[in-house]
């Protein structure tokens, strides 16, 4: 029998079974366009040597911070796909009242995070955070403000031979 005939023939038990797949695939879509779960790592790439080399700490210290007499600096790190990991920027708080404000919220980002693990932190905050943050190249003298146009291009990361980068975490 073609699905024609069955459709003509049992009516109602196949609109029962038009609604069911209908009803799957809004529930697929759903879930699958939910939200992703942001998880926060307690660990964080920092420098104590300008980017050249780089070690894991806590993730809740907020550089700049004493590190076996040097001063360390957040170290984001990256990988182009060939296994060879490099620091593309680093960044600290501008100054010490710049510092306790990241760390307030960063506290407040986390505790946002936590309470609604499905969404992600408030933008606002974000932006304000980063008000009281700087970034340069490691080898670079001049740190510039995290929210200026001439860190847009410090955080634009390429890989030397132009491949794809992925920034990793400890």
């Amino acid at each position: 029998m073609a699905i024609r005939e069955l459709i003509n023939a049992y009516p109602k038990p196949m609109m029962g079974v038009a609604i069911c797949v209908l009803f799957v695939t809004a529930a697929f879509g759903l879930y699958s366009a939910r939200t992703p779960h942001i998880e926060l790592s307690d660990r964080a790439y920092f420098s104590d040597d300008d980017g050249q080399t780089y070690f894991v700490d806590d993730a809740k210290k907020v550089a700049p911070f004493d590190h076996n007499g040097h001063a360390a600096v957040a170290a984001h790190v990256f990988d182009c796909g060939n296994g060879k990991q490099f620091v593309g920027y680093v960044e600290r708080a501008i100054n010490d009242s710049a510092k306790a404000a990241v760390e307030k919220d960063r506290a407040e980002i986390a505790a946002a995070t936590l309470a609604r693990p499905t969404a992600g932190p408030d933008a606002d905050l974000v932006i304000q955070m980063q008000k009281n943050l700087e970034v340069k190249r490691p080898g670079e003298a001049k740190w510039v403000g995290r929210d200026s146009d001439q860190a847009a291009a410090i955080l634009r990361v390429v890989c030397p031979d132009g491949g794809v980068v992925t920034e990793v975490q400890p």
